[in-house]
């Protein structure tokens, strides 16, 4: 492009305060890609009541530049002064944000509310010029952002941006200044020269690694900017349209039955969890069926499902179709990112969907770039709480719908006629549940179907209303049978297995019932039932060795890898782990223990090849992670810790004490002592709220790997367990008639005893236990411990077993 000098005259000039670090940070770093850089010019255009705007690409439409041609209401020079202002907008003056004309009879809301759009420019190339024609005249500014003046780190008084001159030119220099931006005059040159206000914007000195394609670019306008008819973007004279796909095997809004269902059911769960508050309510304004949510206001959703992937492997042109697409003001919030809150769902059904949420609530917190939210917000929350919803929904039909033939066939297998094994216990069952009536309910014409009922659901159970057997189909056994054998013939056969398995299951409480076994104990007997499923699940797939090995290997890098050999490890030790996806939370790891005292709490998994310092550490941002899934504490692990010890005077240091601070504790482990906490839960045993009170116990890394070491070999802790035996037998002889012993009362007996925490002398009993061949029984739910032989046979037990897994220890 020509200088501009040689174009005009200056009438006026500008102060642009910015300096090079801004420009770093605010093109660079907060928009994803090249074409929302585009996007946001084409926005601008739109903002300014554009009927039209076009965009021209280097190579045969434009000159080693970018160009973004609007008809809408151009600037005068104030309006140019205005556009310079960074980081406050004239859009952004404390009104709706809508802009009218009454000559063009177009009313809009705005999207653009920073005033930092234009900087993303930067991410293209060196400069950017507006050539402005508005009242008939002619205005051309250009900025180069190699003017930006260089900050010093402890300047005392750097320079405050710097000045740019606006040219004024007649309508033949402006109209030869715009010709030369082209290789080839584009056949609506003349239409557009000839509106009464336009702004062409010009991007050039490009990057050398920016890669723009016309199709790649449609997709991102199409699918990004509003869909109005009084809008019309082109790009290189071909008219940009929404790619829409078609054939939907089911297509719903927000007044459909299963879409109300679903988003209750979420919307309570978070309620008593206490992630939102207020109501959810339904209705229709307009044309349109909205869900009102207390912070995002109305939203309208569109749910399609389709019986094909709508994953594109290249997706260099096209764009994708799959996964969910939100819009605030009409505009697209997540091009690149179809999951955005949503963690890690089962593909084959997600890539399956396309979801549409229109929430303009979403936009008071809307970041800069307009692609990323304020996740804590409350509106944050209320999005995750639509798109697991939806997500949920989705996926349900789905399976169903694949299930629907195979599932009534196999209606027909299950038996019938044999009442003792389930006429009875399906009674029994219908008798149990609130609403059971057995002259509106025939157990003879129970069907058996499938549904997604959550992770943390049970296996089956049992819908009298419906007059049916569900198997949860998000259940780990059942995603884990899925993944192993996918869609193959295989496949059907084992979910027929599964899902055979999970009505067996349900019966076994029937028949407790039917035997006359008190609810209570009933109830306690399927948690348990439940939590050994999902214990057995956790290490159906994994070789301990292995994993261990990838644990090791990861640590060194970290970031997903790392998460993912950490999630697969405390699988090992009977807990629920997944990785949370969610955007900006990659480090976290969720871990819901399985069973009837639930722990929760989550996993930093930070890799390294040094030791891990204070800073890197982050355990503020530990703790702020652990707060947001609602978790009682935080673990960070790592190969190494560095300023974790304690002082030579033994004092602790400060960044143990900063573990205590936060709002919920910050615990740290070292790779090595976590993987011998694996080795000492498979050799004894240990309760999964003994194994979480360990990991949440905050000290040094030493004294984690002493106090590890300690449950891998009970017989060492650092008192005389024979004493231990010999007390409680004395008690039991005594005033305990033989009666298990509180383990309260037992370690109250001794001041050394007394002296230890209860989780560390019940965690030596529960390791002494795994020893005893049966010999010693400590019941950690009731927190008892009863010694059913003498003292001397059981000491003489122990030291044989810790001799024989010695010797397997050396053999291994």
């Amino acid at each position: 492009m020509t200088e501009v000098s040689e174009h005009g005259s200056p009438v006026a000039y500008v102060q642009v305060e910015i300096d090079y670090a801004i420009l770093q940070h605010f093109s660079q770093h907060l928009y994803s890609s090249p074409n929302k850089a585009v996007e946001e010019l084409v926005t601008n255009g739109y903002d300014a009541l554009a009927t039209k705007v076009n965009i021209y690409l280097p190579g045969t439409s434009a000159r080693d530049c970018v160009l973004v041609w609007d008809d809408g209401d151009s600037m005068d020079l104030d309006g140019i002064r205005q556009l310079w202002w960074i980081a406050r907008s004239p859009k952004n003056d404390g009104s709706a944000r809508v802009a009218r004309s009454v000559t063009r009879g177009i009313e809009r809301a705005m999207i653009g509310k920073f005033g930092i759009g234009k900087l993303a420019s930067y991410a293209l190339g060196d400069r950017i010029s507006h050539l402005c024609h508005r009242d008939n005249k002619y205005y051309l500014i250009a900025v180069s952002y190699g003017e930006a003046p260089k900050v010093n780190p402890g300047e005392a008084a750097p320079p405050k941006g710097f000045q740019v001159p606006v040219m004024e030119l007649s309508e033949e220099s402006a109209k030869a200044f715009a010709k030369s931006l082209y290789r080839t005059i584009p056949g609506n040159f003349s239409e557009i020269w000839a509106q009464p206000s336009w702004t062409l914007a010009v991007i050039d000195e490009l990057k050398d690694e920016i890669n723009l394609t016309p199709g790649r670019l449609r997709w991102v306008l199409g699918n990004g900017m509003p869909s109005r008819p009084d809008f019309k973007a082109y790009v290189n004279q071909v008219v940009v349209t929404p790619k829409v796909e078609q054939g939907a095997l089911v297509t719903w809004d927000a007044s459909d039955k299963v879409v109300k269902e679903r988003l209750r059911g979420e919307w309570d769960e978070a309620k008593k969890s206490g992630r939102v508050q207020g109501d959810i309510k339904f209705a229709k304004k307009g044309d349109s069926h909205v869900v009102t949510m207390p912070s995002l206001g109305d939203v309208r959703l569109q749910v399609k499902l389709y019986d094909r992937s709508l994953f594109q492997k290249d997706r260099s042109e096209s764009g994708r179709s799959e996964g969910f697409f939100v819009m605030v003001r009409d505009r697209l919030l997540n091009p690149d990112d179809p999951k955005l809150f949503l963690h890690d769902p089962s593909y084959g059904a997600f890539n399956r969907m396309q979801i549409f949420i229109w929430a303009d609530g979403l936009d008071s917190d809307l970041l800069a770039d307009r692609e990323r939210l304020h996740r804590l917000a409350p509106t944050g929350v209320e999005l995750e709480i639509l798109q697991i919803a939806l997500y949920r929904a989705g996926r349900n039909k789905l399976t169903a719908t694949e299930s629907h033939a195979r599932l009534e066939s196999r209606v027909a297998e299950l038996p019938i006629i044999a009442r003792e094994y389930l006429r009875d216990p399906l009674t029994a069952l219908i008798m149990n549940e609130p609403g059971g009536d057995l002259t509106a309910v025939n157990p003879g014409q129970t069907r058996m179907t499938i549904e997604a009922n959550g992770t943390n659901g049970p296996l089956s159970k049992l819908d009298v209303a419906g007059n049916r057997i569900v198997t949860n189909v998000d259940h780990p056994m059942y995603v884990t049978m899925l993944e192993t054998f996918g869609r193959s013939r295989r496949s059907q056969e084992a979910q027929k297995l599964v899902e055979m398995f999970a009505v067996a299951d349900l019966l076994l409480k029937g028949r407790l019932l039917d035997l006359g076994v008190d609810i209570d104990i009933v109830d306690n007997v399927m948690k348990w039932r439940e939590a050994q499923l999902r214990s057995l699940q956790a290490g159906f797939k994994q070789s301990p060795d292995l994993v261990i090995k990838e644990v090791i290997d990861t640590s060194f890098k970290g970031h997903k890898p790392f998460e993912q050999a950490l999630a697969k490890l405390f699988q090992l030790m009977g807990f629920y782990a997944e990785i949370d996806g969610a955007s900006g939370q990659k480090d976290v790891l969720v871990i819901a223990p399985v069973g009837e005292e639930e722990r929760r709490f989550t996993v930093e998994a930070k890799g390294s090849k040094k030791a891990l310092s204070n800073d890197d550490a982050e355990i503020s941002g530990a703790a702020a992670h652990a707060i947001e899934v609602g978790a009682l504490f935080s673990v960070v692990v790592a190969r190494e810790f560095a300023g974790f010890s304690r002082q030579a005077d033994g004092s602790e240091p400060a960044i143990l004490k900063e573990c205590r601070a936060q709002g919920v504790g910050v615990s740290i482990i070292t790779v090595d002592a976590l993987v011998d906490l694996y080795e000492a839960v498979k050799r004894h045993q240990y309760s999964l709220p003994m194994i979480a009170e360990t990991l949440a116990e905050i000290c040094s890394p030493e004294e984690k790997k002493q106090r590890i070491a300690e449950m891998r070999n009970p017989v060492a802790a650092n008192f005389d367990w024979r004493d231990v035996f010999d007390e409680l037998w004395s008690m039991q002889q005594g005033t305990a008639s033989q009666e298990p012993v509180s383990t309260l009362a037992l370690r109250q007996a001794r001041p050394e005893w007394k002296a230890m925490s209860r989780e560390s002398f019940d965690q030596v009993l529960v390791g002494l236990d795994s020893l005893s061949g049966g010999l010693l029984k400590v019941n950690t739910s009731q927190h008892t411990v009863n010694l059913l032989q003498a003292p001397e046979m059981v000491a003489s037990k122990i030291a044989a077993s810790v001799e024989g897994s010695s010797g397997a220890d050396k053999n291994s």
